[in-house]
């Protein structure tokens, strides 16, 4: 096959051509088996040489409750909550011929 034989494509046809060709390669390097590493057994691990120090619990000093007490919201009264931006819609409802 010779390049020249690819000239009467239209190019969309060309580049798909091309990404078929890019997709059969990159299959075709990533579809070989994993490489194995090996593990290290347990009994051939070495121990750190230092022990490791055990973390003591920090004790949490209770929280002292403020002096002040929290303002509770007072509820607003219908009457002077805003008007919402869009008006209600009336729905009518539509006949049915029979």
């Amino acid at each position: 096959m010779r390049y020249t034989d690819l000239l009467p494509l239209k190019p969309v046809q060309l580049v798909l051509v091309v990404i078929a060709l890019a997709g059969a390669f990159t299959l075709g390097r990533c579809s070989g088996p994993e490489p194995v590493k090996e593990s290290i057994p347990v009994e051939q691990q070495v121990p750190s040489e230092q022990p490791k120090k055990e973390k003591e619990p920090i004790p949490v000093e209770q929280q002292v409750p403020s002096e002040q007490p929290k303002k509770e919201k007072e509820p607003i009264p219908v009457e002077q909550q805003a008007p919402s931006e869009q008006p209600e819609k009336e729905i009518k409802p539509i006949p049915v011929e029979q």
